[in-house]
């Protein structure tokens, strides 16, 4: 072991000088050549010491990759809802949960990254996005492993729930979609009112969603 290391230093020291095996720590520079046992550490300059800060460079970066990454998202995201809001089936309402939590993981990920930027001096159109990061989140799930499935399953399911929901009206079973109709072409107080009756018997089997 001991002829390893030794050999591998010899190696370092040959490829790179021995300067070049050191190591900065980013306040003190430890690459000065120290006698065997000792430890040799001397202060950087201020034109070495490594800035922390995030720069106005990184914001434009961090930007048009979170532009990448929510474009992508959006397209797979839109096309899976498109396809469960047109066939609501267990299946569909699976995808459509999965990705929603995926965009609102992302969307929270990208919020508090954005943050980091805030005292950061940019452009106003990059000030813009980096505003709509943070504050274009509708309905952000908490920071916790499972919280963006749980909040996906639950937004899916209410939203489902009023897509298929149906009630009796005049001894036939009609649709939200439908009774939007009919209220909509209604003069008649009663009839409106029977309506907006029905309508609400599709909700009690929210509720228990909406309590913890």
């Amino acid at each position: 072991m001991k002829r390893s290391l030794m050999a591998a230093a010899a190696a370092c020291a040959l490829s790179l000088g021995v300067a070049g095996c050191g190591i900065s720590n980013g306040y003190f520079d430890t690459r000065s050549v120290a006698p065997a046992g000792e430890f040799q550490a001397r202060p950087l300059t201020s034109g070495e010491i490594v800035n922390a800060a995030p720069t106005a460079a990184e914001a434009v970066n961090f930007v048009a990759d979170a532009e990448r990454q929510l474009a992508a998202l959006s397209e797979e995201a839109a096309r899976i809802q498109w396809t469960r809001a047109t066939n609501i089936t267990y299946d569909t309402m699976w995808l459509e949960s999965r990705i929603n939590a995926k965009v609102t993981e992302t969307q929270v990920e990208l919020a508090g990254q954005a943050a980091a930027f805030n005292d950061v001096e940019v452009p106003a159109d990059v000030r813009r996005k980096l505003n709509l990061l943070r504050l274009g989140i509708v309905l952000p799930a908490p920071n916790r492993p499972g919280a963006a499935n749980e909040l996906a399953d639950i937004t899916t399911r209410l939203d489902s729930t009023y897509s298929v929901g149906k009630f009796d009206y005049q001894g036939r079973q009609i649709t939200l979609d439908d009774a939007n109709v009919l209220i909509a072409d209604s003069r008649d107080p009663n009839e409106t009112k029977a309506l907006y009756e029905g309508w609400r018997t599709i909700s009690p089997v929210m509720a228990a969603d909406y309590a913890r």
